[in-house]
């Protein structure tokens, strides 16, 4: 599907009917990472052992300008008109609905930005490895950590350069882990315009009002839930529980032994998080008991 905001061709896909779900991914990969980390979640809601009290959710997942489908636009200079971008992407396709906001890694940037616009009626934030500091020089990261739990996995390998991107952002070196990620993270960035990224980066990668971010946990009421890593050596977790902690209501998960996309490598804790969210969300807006 196609949407149009000023004369950029927004890519973006639609899955379920229901109560609108938003999905950002991060930066320089598509939406299949988002897709492929909440569609075989969602999609067990059809199964009986399924808690139904979670409900239909139309998920959206879209691509941001210059990464999949998207293609770039100069005037896209900075975070701040990216974001103005995807305001008028949720005013053309979600409107006046309420709707709920999946951030990961700088779609979590993103999403943060977004809650804190008070005519945006979001019913909840799930931030999955999110980026809260944009200067990485001033995140506060754990040294990298690599565990080889399948030493056969650089046999299944074509390219030496996609297994570097691999070993890069993962931790737990296995087969199934470089199977997803050559499905759902490698496409993205294989499509990425790098020549618009790298000057999106020089020119303007966080919000000029970055330090606003703060204001989320005070002035969003709403359930915000937050996945991160120990062992995430690109956006980290310490940053995220100083940004949030205190808001009300919140659920951080801390996992440990996972990288940056730990959707991946902590697949079942993942769903499980997932869920609950969407369950304490129905609970918060009293469609549940």
């Amino acid at each position: 599907m196609e949407c149009i905001v000023n004369d950029l061709p927004i890519y973006y896909e639609e899955h379920g009917e229901g109560k609108p779900v938003l999905c950002l991914h991060g930066f320089a990969v598509d939406h299949r990472i988002v897709k492929g980390a909440l569609e075989p979640i969602f999609l067990k809601q059809t199964e009986p052992k399924i808690d139904k009290r979670i409900g239909n959710y139309r998920r959206i997942y879209l691509d941001l300008p210059g990464m999949g489908q998207t293609p770039r636009r100069d005037w896209i200079e900075n975070a701040d008109v990216m974001l103005e971008v995807v305001k008028q992407f949720i005013a053309k396709v979600i409107g006046e609905e309420i709707f709920l906001l999946v951030g990961q890694s700088y779609g979590g940037y993103l999403a943060l930005g977004l809650v804190l616009d008070p005519t945006l009626k979001i019913d909840g934030l799930f931030l999955i490895a999110p980026c809260v500091i944009a200067d990485r020089r001033k995140r506060k990261l754990p040294a990298k950590r690599q565990m080889v739990v399948d030493p056969e996995v650089e046999s299944i390998v074509s390219s030496l350069m996609d297994y570097e991107k691999f070993l890069d952002a993962f931790v737990m070196v296995t087969k199934e882990n470089w199977y997803r990620f050559e499905a759902e993270i490698l496409p993205g960035l294989r499509a990425a315009d790098v020549e618009f990224l790298k000057g999106y980066r020089k020119r303007g990668y966080g919000f000029s009002f970055e330090p606003d971010l703060r204001r989320v946990k005070v002035e969003f009421r709403n359930l915000i839930y937050v996945m991160a890593s120990q062992d995430d050596h690109v956006v980290g977790w310490v940053d995220v529980v100083n940004l949030l902690k205190g808001a009300s209501p919140s659920v951080f998960a801390i996992v440990d032994e996972n990288g940056h996309y730990l959707h991946i490598e902590g697949s079942d804790i993942f769903s499980i998080c997932l869920q609950d969210w969407l369950l304490g969300v129905a609970k918060k807006q009293g469609a549940i008991s």
